[in-house]
């Protein structure tokens, strides 16, 4: 019997292992911060693979003997869940996996008094979930209950190099202004940990690190992420196709890439779908089919959002739909979305804190998610099909 073949793209979420597109040398330069106890602040937008990154660069570290600890804060709503949130990132990079598992667990919670540990699943190797008994309050007791982990991951390390990760790290200001303070406060006690700050909004990661008054500016070394050269790209996407007993044309996959603008998100997920659309060669018209069942699939869900905008805000986002704007309050801007400047200021503002619009480096506005932007452009006719 003939085995079955897997699509060999993956989308949706951190990637690691034969799934992570090329990204050698902001690898390499990661985890040379990592083993140099550099503090570091990386910018990248969302699905441009920021934490497979940070994943990736973690186990390669950790195989040079690091001892590495990855705290994500995109779901904490308090400074109580920040605390646990770095707490159960320290646990379970010391704990790891295996037999040792629940001494290595024993041992740092005698350290950490007032931290509680569950496991799900029932078994040692269940995921490891935090509580912490509320301090006393003030932003010295915060002070302590963050300190202290990242102590005893150093504690535990041995000499060896040590770092926190800490994605998504604009929450803590969002959740109080104050927070980002606290964490350089924890940065000049502890010069011997790397703290590894990564954020995907640009706004608020500038506001922390950069410009006066900035309560960390100075310090972290400035990291950032831009999509993968479309060489390299377009070579991954034809060697994981390869591995599925397909293949990719070239011009295939430079289409594939220039429809989702090099996003690496975006790119895996078309690439996917004209994966399923081919029998044994993926050619342009099998991305035109995939990128048309993508279509359907995410038509729903794009509706929805739609739905839930302002009109003000729907004029926008099919204005900027298929192209990028420097002066979207220009009078040209004003035309072709059809409302005041004032409408539509106030319009891109909220697009950008729900991250459907982004304003990049060279200072353009243009749809975020390239997927939608294609949708715009596309989709609202298919789901009339």
């Amino acid at each position: 019997m003939k085995k079955a073949v897997h699509n060999p793209f993956s989308s949706g979420g951190p990637v690691q292992g034969e799934f992570f597109g090329d990204r050698v040398r902001e690898t390499r330069d990661l985890v040379c911060y990592l083993l140099d106890r550099q503090n570091v602040f990386l910018i990248s937008p969302r699905r441009y693979g920021k934490t497979s990154l940070l994943l990736r660069a973690r186990e390669q570290a950790r195989t040079q003997g690091a001892k590495i600890a990855y705290a994500n804060l995109q779901w904490a709503t308090s400074k109580q869940e920040v605390a646990e949130e770095i707490t159960r990132s320290v646990i379970e990079g010391v704990a790891g996996k295996g037999k040792a598992r629940m001494g290595a667990i024993s041992d740092v919670l005698g350290h950490l008094p007032g931290a509680r540990v569950s496991l799900s699943g029932g078994g040692s190797d269940g995921e490891i979930s935090v509580s912490l008994a509320a301090p006393a309050g003030g932003d010295r007791s915060f002070l302590q209950e963050i300190k202290a982990p990242v102590s005893e991951l150093s504690r535990q390390a041995k000499g060896a190099p040590v770092a926190l990760i800490i994605d998504e790290f604009q929450r803590a200001a969002e959740i109080d202004r104050n927070l980002p303070a606290i964490f350089k406060a924890v940065s000049d006690e502890l010069g011997g940990v790397s703290l590894i700050f990564a954020g995907s909004s640009r706004h608020m990661m500038e506001n922390i690190f950069r410009g006066a008054g900035a309560p960390l500016k100075g310090a972290a070394q400035e990291m950032s992420i831009d999509v993968i050269p479309a060489p390299d790209m377009t070579a991954f996407l034809m060697a994981r196709t390869a591995s599925s007993e397909k293949k990719m044309l070239s011009e295939a996959a430079e289409r594939i890439y220039d429809l989702a603008r090099g996003v690496p998100n975006a790119t895996q997920l078309l690439a996917k779908y004209s994966w399923w659309s081919a029998d044994e060669v993926i050619d342009e018209v099998a991305v035109t089919c995939g990128l048309a069942d993508l279509l359907r699939d995410q038509g729903g869900s794009f509706l929805s959002a739609m739905g839930q905008f302002s009109s003000n805000e729907r004029r926008c986002v099919r204005a900027l739909a298929g192209r990028s704007w420097t002066r979207p309050f220009s009078q040209d801007f004003v035309g072709h979305a059809g409302i005041g400047a004032t409408s539509i200021k106030y319009a891109i503002e909220t697009l950008g804190r729900l991250e459907y619009v982004l304003r990049n480096e060279r200072g353009e506005y243009r749809i975020e998610d390239p997927i939608f932007d294609l949708w715009l452009q596309h989709g609202p006719s298919l789901e009339q099909k």
